[in-house]
């Protein structure tokens, strides 16, 4: 079995990822059904000050799927920071994704981390056939 665990940014007052408005929620198509974990994060790791260590340390968890936005903050830093916490990091290819910045395209920024960073050091980067194959066997 996966167990799906949500993360969500909260920037504080004044921004649109604050607590109550629009930004923070979670879309309908993805809401997370009554039994699934969610975990609120001020900084861009999902690691720093959540209880999702605890969690998954107590849970025996070491295969860590990540998904999500953005490629080049939160999910950096979650990816970075598993690692250092000894779990087994996993990128399905094409499911995080990010906007252009001053300095790459979006699509070059995406390639960047999953193709040379996560995938030289930090995380397996798999494709969703290889992730669906792992979890049915």
């Amino acid at each position: 079995m996966v167990e799906v665990i949500y993360v969500i940014h909260d920037d504080g007052i004044g921004s649109n990822l604050t607590k109550g408005n629009v930004g923070f929620e979670i879309v309908d198509e993805y809401k997370p059904t009554m039994d699934e974990k969610i975990f609120i994060k001020n900084v861009n790791s999902a690691f720093k000050d959540t209880g999702l260590v605890e969690y998954l340390v107590k849970n025996n968890e070491q295969d860590i799927i990540v998904v999500g936005l953005q490629t080049d903050k939160c999910i950096n830093a979650t990816i970075i920071s598993g690692f250092e916490h000894g779990f087994n990091m996993i990128v399905p290819a094409f499911a995080n994704s990010t906007v252009d910045n001053n300095y790459m395209t979006s699509k070059k920024t995406y390639q960047y981390y999953n193709e040379f960073i996560w995938s030289e050091h930090y995380a397996e980067y798999i494709s969703i056939e290889g992730i669906i194959k792992r979890i049915e066997d």
